[in-house]
């Protein structure tokens, strides 16, 4: 019982720093695309490339 409840608190960790890496790259993108939005199409044309 304690070897599961140990691999229990291994999942629910591994669980939360997926959901805390998919935040961070998800707000990573949202202010990368908002950023481009700010921009002219020339600059946002020399971004992509």
């Amino acid at each position: 019982a304690t070897g599961l409840s140990k691999k229990e608190k291994l999942v629910s960790l591994l669980d939360s720093i997926t959901i805390f890496s998919f935040k961070v790259v998800h707000f990573h993108f949202a202010s990368w695309y908002i950023f481009r939005l700010h921009l002219t199409p020339n600059q946002r044309y020399k971004t992509i490339v």
